[in-house]
């Protein structure tokens, strides 16, 4: 993030490009950025979740971590998501090159006011957002 509490311009690139997945009773669905329809959209609307958000609590602020700092910062996300009842799947995200992979959680019927809250308390810049409708999109965590 810069100094204005704003992520450049180039790591949102980097956000926009990168490949995210789901991983919902051993299948694998994609989540493309921008793009409508698609097998994860139906599967969201067979379930009737009307919105969802994959977040990582790894690397914060997308400084890199140990594996063993960002394992422990996975649970501690997935445990609030359990206290707070909230239905989840595992996911991740990747860029281009394959080289930065980040393990993440789906969740359903989050509100996108809630999932940037979450995603902030686990200093994240970014997260992938999709209502029930035909498009997905990366939300970007403004600091307060």
């Amino acid at each position: 993030m810069t100094m204005s509490g704003r992520i450049s311009v180039e790591m949102m690139t980097i956000y926009r490009q990168a490949r995210y997945r789901v991983i919902i009773d051993n299948q694998d669905y994609r989540i493309e950025l921008g793009c409508s329809g698609g097998e994860l959209h139906q599967w969201l609307q067979q379930q009737g979740a009307h919105t969802a958000a994959l977040i990582t609590a790894c690397n914060p602020y997308s400084e890199k971590l140990s594996d063993e700092q960002n394992r422990i910062a996975q649970l501690k996300l997935e445990a609030e998501l359990d206290r707070q009842g909230y239905h989840y799947y595992h996911g991740e995200g990747r860029n281009l090159a394959g080289t930065w992979i980040e393990p993440g959680v789906f969740i359903l019927d989050i509100e996108r006011h809630d999932a940037c809250c979450l995603a902030a308390r686990y200093q994240q810049n970014a997260l992938v957002f999709l209502r029930s409708g035909p498009v997905c999109t990366l939300a970007e965590i403004l600091s307060a």
